[in-house]
């Protein structure tokens, strides 16, 4: 982003669904957020 670099130490695909378990794609525990981003970031 910019002249600077965003490291990932580690990323994994969407788990699957388990019956009867929260409908959501992703784990919100394996998640990450950047912040504090301009919205005309690309």
């Amino acid at each position: 982003i910019g002249e600077n670099h965003i490291r990932v130490d580690r990323a994994c695909p969407p788990r699957k669904k388990v019956k009867g378990e929260n409908p959501s794609l992703y784990d919100h525990k394996r998640t990450i957020f950047v912040g504090n981003l301009p919205f005309d970031v690309k």
